[in-house]
């Protein structure tokens, strides 16, 4: 664990506390997109768990999130970046709602290498131009 070369060793159970914490957390707000609020807590999760870089505690989080919906709220290539990062380590991802995000080619470019996982895409009303297509 990262945490352990400044608080030093964990013992088992304040691990498992952690992991259920983020894991609650993640399946609240996942539950809760409907404001952009909901979306900006849970694009704040992902970027928690891609800058921890424990992939181990991403996989528990997120593991079993079968839809991940942003649609109507902006994204940055640093966003797409951290979203690519943790559909990665997702088990079964299979809706990404991304429709009407802002997004440029630049965040579709940080996409491209997962997009293979799902098995619904929406992208619409994004500015992807030509060269996104």
């Amino acid at each position: 664990w990262p945490l352990e070369k400044f608080l030093g060793p964990l013992c088992h159970q304040t691990i498992k506390r952690v992991i259920d914490w983020v894991k609650d957390k993640f399946e609240r707000q996942s539950r809760n997109t409907m404001r952009e609020t909901g979306k900006m807590n849970l694009l704040n999760t992902f970027h928690f768990l891609f800058e921890s870089q424990n992939n181990a505690l991403a996989q528990k989080t997120v593991g079993s999130a079968k839809t991940i919906e942003f649609c109507g709220f902006r994204l940055t290539p640093i966003d797409c970046l951290v979203l690519a990062h943790v559909i990665e380590l997702s088990n079964s991802a299979q809706h990404l709602d991304l429709e009407d995000c802002y997004m440029e080619c630049e965040g579709l470019q940080r996409l491209i290498p997962i997009l293979h996982r799902c098995q619904e895409l929406r992208l619409s009303r994004n500015n992807l131009g030509d060269s996104g297509v």
